[in-house]
């Protein structure tokens, strides 16, 4: 039951589109195409656009800031389904036993687990 729901999770995480880093990347590479066009034109037009060119400059500089933080390491949902994959190989009754384990040690009162009890 543990591998059939884990295969399917995974499976519709995949599934959409803007779950895959490249296909944000694009988006955001297409919208600083777009905004760098528009800033083109409004600096060869008149001086009554000049809010138009500001705020096109300002959401050029928030596209290349989001672009900039998914570059960057920060967790995302691959690396926490990364995380999860630690268990990947493991049985559907090795990870119930885990389980087990888990709330037997909080039960006792302790409530710490070490990270080879954990997994």
């Amino acid at each position: 039951m543990v591998e059939r729901f884990r295969m399917e999770f995974l499976q519709s995480v995949r599934d959409v589109p803007i779950a895959n880093k490249r296909v944000r990347l694009d988006a955001l590479e297409a919208t600083r195409v777009k905004l760098q066009e528009m800033i083109e034109m409004l600096t060869t037009v008149n001086e009554g656009d000049r809010h138009d060119l500001l705020m096109c400059m300002r959401r050029m500089n928030e596209t290349i800031c989001v672009a900039r933080e998914e570059m960057e390491a920060r967790p995302t949902i691959v690396n926490q389904i990364g995380q999860v994959n630690q268990y990947s190989g493991l049985s559907d009754d090795e990870i119930m036993q885990r389980r087990e384990k888990i709330i037997e040690k909080i039960r006792s009162g302790t409530g710490l687990l070490t990270v080879e009890e954990v997994g």
